[in-house]
């Protein structure tokens, strides 16, 4: 085991993701599914992650998109956005065999202080940690799950081409948007501040950079398959932590 892996402790956010996925996989379970030959676009990335900028590049191109944390009205709209790491993916792949995935992402630092800031809650150094780690094997179940699936594309939504990456790998117009902003007013970030800064100080940090799955905080059983960056869909570069 490295000595950059942390151990994985339980905390209330684990309660919170059951509450919530459970709530998800009902919903998609019981309400009406459209047509299911349609093609439909879920946006299955973290929040925090340009999912209000991917919903107005939607809307631009003349889709009906749906951006919001609670349900997603699958029969309503043709794309979706926003918590797509919360939602029963595997059941809207087997749903919609023409739909297509866009699992979004952004360099761990930052994404960490923006979702503590965004939260408006007091994150222990621990609960920093699980966050992160979470995330990251998220990364690479999502990589496992569409193993010889071609409809994820993967998106580091902070580069420049981002967003024309994605409307080409969704066959979609050139859009003219710029990238939104959502911001919250800081509360408390002091203390919070505080366990970051420790967090990202502490051997985990050294990963920060990293804008996609970091193997060295997974074990044997988590990494993804071999190979995976030359059949998903990506716009990493050749130097990029991933």
């Amino acid at each position: 085991m490295s000595r950059y892996l942390p151990k994985r402790t339980f905390d209330k956010y684990d309660i919170e993701r059951f509450i919530v996925m459970s709530r998800n996989r009902i919903l998609t379970a019981v309400k009406p599914k459209g047509d299911t030959q349609k093609r439909k676009i879920f946006v299955i990335g973290h929040a925090r992650t340009g999912t209000t900028s991917l919903h107005a590049l939607f809307q631009d191109a003349g889709i009906s998109s749906r951006h919001s944390a609670g349900n997603w009205h699958l029969a309503n709209h043709d794309a979706f956005s926003d918590r797509g790491d919360y939602r029963p993916i595997q059941l809207y792949r087997r749903l919609y065999p023409n739909a297509m995935f866009v699992l979004n992402t952004r360099t761990m630092g930052p994404w960490v202080k923006s979702m503590l800031n965004h939260r408006r809650r007091i994150f222990s150094q621990r609960e920093i940690v699980n966050l992160i780690l979470r995330r990251n094997k998220y990364f690479a179940d999502t990589i496992n799950l569409f193993e010889g699936d071609s409809r994820l594309v993967v998106c580091d939504i902070t580069k420049v081409d981002a967003f024309s990456f994605i409307a080409e790998a969704l066959n979609l117009p050139t859009p003219e948007i710029t990238p939104h902003k959502n911001v919250r007013l800081k509360r408390r970030e002091g203390i919070w501040s505080e366990n970051f800064d420790h967090i990202m100080s502490s051997p985990i940090g050294d990963f920060q950079d990293y804008n996609f799955i970091i193997p060295q905080l997974l074990d044997k059983t988590q990494l993804p398959y071999s190979g995976w960056q030359c059949c998903v869909r990506n716009n990493f570069g050749k130097n990029d932590f991933i």
